[in-house]
């Protein structure tokens, strides 16, 4: 875990991080802000890179199991979250 994020970190589009790339990203992913990109592996990639694409392809192909692989927690969450919600909303 990078950073612990909260909801209004989420609300404020991370601008608290606006200073730091790579805690700006991982707080977008965490919140969901950054657009799922369409992967269809993630061979090749390694930490949070890899949760990163892991998450992107368990949305992709609406597989919370492929959520169990991601480390880090926040990433995890927001990838079971995002199913969830998808599932719900019938996408």
């Amino acid at each position: 875990m990078l950073a612990h994020i909260t909801t209004e970190q989420c609300n404020s589009n991370c601008s608290a991080f606006a200073s730091n790339l790579q805690l700006l990203e991982y707080c977008q992913q965490v919140c969901g802000i950054i657009p799922v990109k369409n992967v269809t592996n993630c061979d090749g990639q390694s930490g949070i890179e890899k949760d990163y694409c892991l998450k992107d392809l368990a949305v992709t192909k609406s597989d919370a199991s492929i959520c169990s692989q991601i480390n880090d927690i926040n990433v995890k969450q927001t990838c079971q979250n995002r199913i969830e919600q998808d599932m719900i909303e019938g996408n």
